[in-house]
């Protein structure tokens, strides 16, 4: 797999989940401030049960990763827009591959990020996972933020 390959899947994942809050009228217009929609749509009970959550079957847990993936990608797009970087593959400790966003030699693991969410604690916010970004990038890029917007456009 290349990394054009998982950019491509990471934007259909993207879309994905474009296309799920749509049917609950919950606007993702891959703005900064739409992760915060991202936090509203897994805090509906209805949506996906109680979380946080320790899978409750091997099914439950594919869910919970589907959803990861649906959802991580969103999130990843929306960091990519606003800070302008791209789709890299990384490896597992196991062989296997991961999608990870790169943006001025930061790494970030947005798919990783909702799995937290979903199973750990639902304090751990998406909003906040990429205002955290941006301090990291541009304490990297030593207060010279060039190539970050506001999300906007």
């Amino acid at each position: 797999m290349t990394n054009s390959d998982i950019e491509r899947i990471m934007k259909a994942y993207a879309s994905d989940a474009v296309a799920i809050a749509a049917r609950r009228d919950i606007p993702f217009d891959y703005s900064e401030k739409s992760l915060d929609s991202v936090d509203e749509l897994l805090g509906h009970e209805s949506f996906i049960g109680l979380t946080p959550r320790v899978p409750e079957s091997p099914e439950d847990e594919e869910t919970l990763w589907m959803l990861s993936k649906v959802l991580g990608a969103y999130v990843g797009e929306v960091a990519l827009k606003v800070f302008n970087g791209e789709w890299v593959e990384a490896l597992t400790d196991d062989g296997g591959i991961r999608a990870m966003i790169e943006v001025h030699g930061v790494k970030a693991f947005p798919v990783e990020k909702v799995w937290k969410r979903l199973t750990e604690s639902e304090f751990d916010s998406l909003g906040g996972y990429c205002r955290a970004l941006r301090v990291i990038i541009e304490r990297r890029t030593n207060d010279n933020p060039g190539g970050i917007t506001d999300g906007t456009g």
